[in-house]
């Protein structure tokens, strides 16, 4: 480990015969291309402040050249301005060059650079032509990193330093233009030139040209060239084309991208790269050549070291991974480990990363990536399906200890860690679908807390309006999977019914009760009859048979308005529900039904339902409810029995006289519109034993039931029978009361059916019915008709004339006769 040494200067006494610029001397076997290159790369011009420095100060205040050329013989030299030669002329300069023909092997840890100022270099001429070798490793100067870290702190235009490394590696590798550094002094031109070596891989650094100062830089082909703002720069106006200029004495610089390695390594800094080059080395292949090729290789050492890359920088080291093909299986998966969590990564990334893995058969790595590849399904909640793929055993590759149970542990702790967080229900259940479709196995309680405090509330709010499809699909596929959160819904329902009642019944209206199963609830839970009463009617049981069931089952011991309105949610029933209720329910259980029982037979019954009204009521009067208090105070209920009762049974209508009589004064609608609907027509069919009993009857009517019984009598006026003579002898009699005065017109309708068409014997018939009356009305009705006169019934039209004065009294309410039964006397 040795390098060769030259001396180059204007003497009198060297390798020539003659006195002038020459080797003074050089070490036994230095080449002449050696020398060549030596005398060529060490030209020096001073400055023109310079160019007369004669003292020993003067001339320490000249600028050094530090050069280096590096190549098959690497070369390094101090070239220093010495000023009078031995002719004391000035200009003179003394080049100290050392020659190798492997720098990284000669010295393999120094930078060029770093040779700056060193003590060892000479500056005067030896006394003979050779010079010993110079043995390795080669002591350096005041160049550090803590030296540059210093020297970059402070410096205004630290901020151009990414952009100077990258037009250094744009001088490297394109060999077209140099970097051309102007800077107060030599001095601090090395200091940048030191800042460009320990900010780039040493072995690439090694590869660098660079003269620390040239006073005709325009001459020169290195890499980096510097040079101070009195010399002759020489720019013109085609300066960019000849040079990257960064000129920090005037502030011009050259527009250069910044390469990402120069971004990354100036991040890192001066002082904390030593330990990352380390890395380097250990990762690069000995083919680097250009800072490109060297970018993936210092970011994945950045990597290594805990340095947090950037995307650029992610996807470099990604590409050279996949690449690469020369590194050991433990670097590559230490690579791999290390890019694996970076926040920027991508799944086409992880791809490459599980590549590695079933390459270099790391089952931890696997499994670390495959993880990685599948939580941001998990986070997005999208492709469940996918991770059960993935995780499936027929997809396994043949990796020693790879478990896809490890992933799928490590999934489901990050799905129940985000289940346990929720505070969105629609989210919650998102994720249980999605964990559902990916096999994970949630643990129950974690599924119970969820169907109670996220589930079971977002279903509730399908009463005010449904849930959106994807979400009606997403509880179905939950709740029919996991029973636990089933178990968490039965719960929050159970809680609500203590407090709520009638919103849980709402709640089995709905999509709530759609879910849930028999066995779900417990056989004394309070919300097992809304449950069972909603899933019965959605089969659309009868009501009635619902609630018989649920008796039968002893699941109620008394019904109630929540219970009732659940079956029949028009709050109401009609005859016939309430009859059914009735003879399919234990009576037993009914108590509290009683009211929708009164507020059915308070409605007045149509026309078609009289029976089934009827049948109510007396079914009702009959049954074990009748003696519930509240059926007492029930008085209709008794009046339409009684009146029910008593219309059935009546076999004459003198049977009929006491129910008539009994609701004459009543003024319920039932107890009316039954008047109407049997009484009247009863009255106009039964068999009457005298007149007497049909006027009673008809006295004691309703108005609206005598309109009744009169219109029902038109068809019996116009084609009479043998029982209507007695009819027509009662409201002829009535006519001439003051009773008739309402029913004048409709009572003249049925008499001119009488004139019209009735055979002579029914007219005789009807004037004995009135003589048994009241003589005088018979005479009246013999004289209206005809028959004394004339006893021929064609003149029963003039007689109806010669009448008028009894039916015009009829009409407007004359004197009433006497009533039947009582003392008669004269009518007129």
């Amino acid at each position: 480990m040795s390098f060769q040494q030259l001396f180059y200067t204007s003497c009198e006494q060297g390798l020539s015969d003659y006195a002038g610029y020459q080797f003074n001397a050089v070490t036994h076997g230095t080449s002449g291309e050696t020398m060549r290159t030596v005398e060529t790369l060490t030209a020096y011009e001073p400055p023109h402040s310079c160019a007369y420095a004669d003292t020993p100060e003067e001339l320490d205040r000249c600028p050094v050249n530090l050069c280096f050329a590096p190549g098959k013989i690497a070369i390094v030299a101090n070239v220093r301005y010495v000023g009078r030669d031995s002719s004391q002329r000035f200009g003179n300069y003394f080049a100290h060059a050392l020659a190798t023909g492997d720098l990284d092997v000669d010295d393999a840890s120094l930078l060029p650079i770093e040779l700056w100022r060193a003590d060892w270099w000479n500056c005067r001429p030896a006394a003979t032509t050779s010079l010993p070798t110079l043995d390795g490793p080669l002591s350096t100067g005041p160049l550090s990193r803590e030296r540059a870290a210093e020297f970059l702190g402070t410096h205004p235009h630290r901020g151009r330093l990414p952009a100077l490394l990258s037009a250094a590696g744009l001088a490297h590798s394109r060999a077209d233009r140099s970097v051309l550094v102007v800077a107060e002094s030599a001095d601090d031109v090395a200091d940048w030139f030191a800042a460009v070596s320990y900010l780039l891989p040493p072995r690439w650094v090694r590869g660098l040209s660079f003269s620390t100062y040239l006073n005709r830089p325009s001459r020169s082909r290195l890499h980096l060239l510097g040079t101070l703002p009195e010399t002759d720069l020489d720019l013109g106006p085609d300066a960019d084309e000849k040079f990257y200029l960064f000129d920090f004495h005037a502030g011009r610089f050259a527009d250069v991208d910044e390469h990402p390695l120069t971004s990354l390594c100036v991040g890192i800094g001066v002082t904390e790269l030593p330990a990352l080059w380390a890395w380097a080395d250990r990762l690069a292949s000995g083919r680097e050549s250009t800072l490109d090729d060297w970018y993936p290789v210092v970011a994945a050492a950045a990597a290594l070291g805990r340095v947090l890359l950037t995307e650029t920088d992610l996807g470099s080291v990604i590409g050279w991974l996949n690449a690469v093909g020369t590194l050991p299986d433990e670097t590559q998966t230490a690579v791999a480990r290390a890019v694996h969590g970076h926040p920027a990564i991508t799944s086409e990334h992880r791809q490459v990363l599980l590549a590695i893995g079933e390459r270099t058969g790391d089952a931890g790595l696997w499994e670390q990536v495959q993880y990685g590849l599948l939580e941001p399904l998990l986070l997005a909640r999208t492709d469940g399906q996918a991770v059960a793929d993935a995780l499936a055993p027929s997809t396994m590759t043949a990796v020693p200890g790879q478990s896809p149970a490890r992933v799928r542990e490590q999934l489901t702790a990050k799905a129940e860690e985000q289940l346990r967080l929720a505070e969105d229900p629609r989210d919650t259940l998102a994720l249980l679908d999605w964990a559902g479709l990916a096999g994970l196995p949630i643990a129950p309680d974690v599924l119970a807390e969820c169907g109670r405090r996220m589930i079971a509330p977002l279903l509730a709010t399908d009463r005010a309006g449904p849930l959106p499809p994807r979400q009606r699909d997403q509880a179905g596929q939950v709740t029919k999977r996991w029973p636990a959160v089933r178990n968490g819904i039965v719960r929050y329902l159970t809680t609500l019914a203590s407090s709520r009642p009638a919103d849980v019944a709402a709640v089995m209206a709905g999509i709530t009760g759609e879910l849930l199963t028999r066995q779900d609830i417990p056989e004394d839970s309070p919300i097992r009859v809304p449950y069972l009463v909603h899933q019965a009617l959605r089969q659309r049981e009868a009501p009635a048979v619902i609630l018989g069931r649920l008796a039968e089952a002893g699941l109620i011991m008394d019904v109630d308005d929540l219970l009732l309105s659940m079956l029949w949610p028009k709050g109401i029933w009609s005859l016939a529900e309430a009859a059914q209720v009735l003879a399919k329910v234990d009576p037993r259980v009914l108590t509290g039904a009683l009211g929708w029982f009164d507020t059915t037979l308070a409605t007045t019954p149509p026309q078609p339902g009289r029976d089934d009204y009827a049948t109510l009521c007396t079914a009702l009067m009959t049954s074990p409810l009748a003696a519930a208090p509240a059926i007492a105070k029930m008085p209709v209920l008794h009046e339409v029995a009684y009146l029910y009762r008593a219309w059935s049974a009546a076999q004459r209508l003198r049977d009929l006289l006491p129910a008539i009589e009994a609701v004459r004064d009543r003024e319920s609608a039932p107890a009316l519109v039954l008047s109407r609907q049997w009484l009247a027509p009863r009255v106009a069919v039964l068999p009457a034993d005298t007149p007497s009993d049909i006027i009673s009857a008809l006295r004691q009517l309703h108005p609206a039931a005598v309109r009744r019984y009169l219109a029902s009598a038109r068809d019996r006026f116009r084609a009479p029978s043998a029982n209507t003579p007695m009819h027509a002898a009662a409201l002829w009699y009535l006519g001439g009361t003051e009773w008739a005065s309402q029913y004048g017109e409709r009572i003249e309708e049925l008499f001119n059916h009488v004139a019209r068409g009735w055979p002579q014997e029914y007219l005789i018939q009807t004037a004995r019915q009135l003589a048994a009356l009241d003589p005088v009305a018979s005479d009246d009705f013999s004289d209206w008709i005809g028959v004394r006169r004339s006893g021929r019934f064609a003149k029963i039209p003039r007689a109806l004339r010669a009448a008028g004065r009894r039916l015009g009294g009829m009409m407007s309410g004359g004197p009433p006769p006497a009533s039947p039964g009582g003392t008669t006397g004269p009518r007129r």
